[in-house]
């Protein structure tokens, strides 16, 4: 390794703008080893460092990734509830039942737990509240 001048401490403001560059070049698909050569060569500190940018980084990257994956879920089930309750009017009870699964499915619930809901008596006669107060019910436990 050549010599080095000591890194000065870096602010918050610069602490911010070099984990806002790890992230670009972690979402460009560059590996850990350039960034580390990367963050020596040009802001002349250790591995250790670059590594607390680069673990920065990801945290932040999985952070936007889980708020974007919410979202997602949340318009993917608004949606399959309209669906739901376009089959159930139609009276078109398999549809209607396939829907519930995927919800059900995206809420991290079993098939065979919602099958026993669903079959203790008619799909059109259950009121939308009773199947959205089970499923919430089976989430919070565990889908058990």
């Amino acid at each position: 390794m050549k010599d080095r001048k000591p890194a000065q401490r870096s602010t918050d403001a610069v602490f911010q703008e070099r984990v806002t560059e790890v992230q670009k070049f972690l979402l460009n698909g560059y590996t850990r080893g350039y960034i580390v050569e990367y963050a020596e060569r040009v802001w002349n500190i250790e591995n250790r460092q670059a590594d607390s940018y680069i673990a920065k980084a990801t945290e932040t990257i999985n952070e936007i990734n889980l708020v974007q994956r919410d979202e997602n879920l949340a318009n993917i089930t608004t949606n399959l509830w309209e669906l739901f309750r376009n089959a159930k009017n139609n009276n078109e009870v398999d549809l209607a039942r396939k829907i519930i699964m995927d919800i059900a499915k995206l809420r991290g619930l079993d098939e065979q737990t919602l099958n026993h809901f669903v079959s203790e008596r008619p799909l059109k006669d259950i009121p939308l509240e009773d199947i959205k107060a089970a499923l919430k019910a089976r989430a919070k436990n565990g889908g058990h």
